[in-house]
């Protein structure tokens, strides 16, 4: 009975201070719900708009309700590293295992678009770096491309799109720790970006749209980082966000049943 669950947070950035205060709340999928994780590894990245919750893994997307009822799933290449919902619509970026050439380039990335209520696959383009970590700002898609190397990496680099799918550029970005692969997962309040990454005491950066660093944070929300819709916890002084977390610890725990 491969499970998730999510901790809903009260999120405060200011000065050299994030606070993540951990709600009364309680998001649990069904058993049986997740079993696609048996062949798909485990959770990559997640988000969510009013409708529900978009939990992405290397096999596809599954959309849950607010009360954590499985809705629709879909299935897409390899490694799909995290999604992000906006305006009716979920993008989703791709790191290819089998890569494609195209006008004799490489392609080892993607980025897709899904309806938000069926999650069938509208458009999707092939670029040449794999990517991870997902957002969209003021109609940008920001995504990073992966390196693939389990070795440590001193800077990370973003990449952007509009939402015809043009590619805007590469953004070397030197957020101050190093880091595992690339940026994982990305969220964003609005106004910044928050990028998530496998790493040490910091592994969290929060950056402005422009990719100018605010600040380097220790948050675990490398599987999954998203703020949540007022409309789901009412309005706040602060914003909300959950962070996934596998029933069973970790990534062994996508794979096992979850006790206790």
């Amino acid at each position: 009975m491969r499970a998730a669950c999510l901790l809903l947070v009260s999120l405060a950035v200011g000065g050299s201070a994030f606070a993540l205060d951990v709600a009364s709340w309680d998001w649990k999928t069904p058993k049986g719900s997740l079993d696609v994780l048996l062949d798909s590894g485990h959770i990559q990245g997640m988000c969510c708009d009013e409708t529900g919750v978009y939990l992405s893994y290397a096999g596809g997307i599954t959309k849950f309700d607010w009360q954590a009822n499985k809705l629709v799933e879909t299935t897409g290449p390899t490694h799909l590293g995290d999604s992000f919902a906006y305006k009716g619509k979920v993008y989703a970026v791709f790191g290819l295992r089998q890569p494609k050439t195209v006008d004799g380039k490489t392609m080892r990335g993607m980025v897709g678009v899904y309806d938000a209520a069926t999650l069938k696959l509208e458009k999707s383009k092939l670029f040449e770096k794999p990517l991870d970590g997902c957002c969209v700002i003021n109609d940008i898609i920001y995504a990073s491309p992966d390196p693939c190397s389990k070795k440590l990496n001193d800077r990370a680099f973003i990449q952007r799109f509009d939402l015809d799918l043009n590619d805007l550029g590469i953004t070397e970005v030197d957020f101050g720790f190093q880091m595992h692969f690339g940026v994982q997962t990305m969220a964003t309040d609005g106004r910044n970006l928050y990028c998530c990454c496998y790493g040490g005491r910091h592994n969290t950066a929060v950056l402005t749209p422009d990719l100018k660093v605010l600040g380097t944070y220790h948050v675990w929300g490398s599987e999954g980082f998203c703020m949540v819709p007022e409309s789901v916890v009412g309005k706040s002084k602060r914003p909300y966000c959950v962070i996934t977390h596998a029933c069973g610890g970790n990534m062994q725990g996508w794979r096992a049943d979850p006790k206790g």
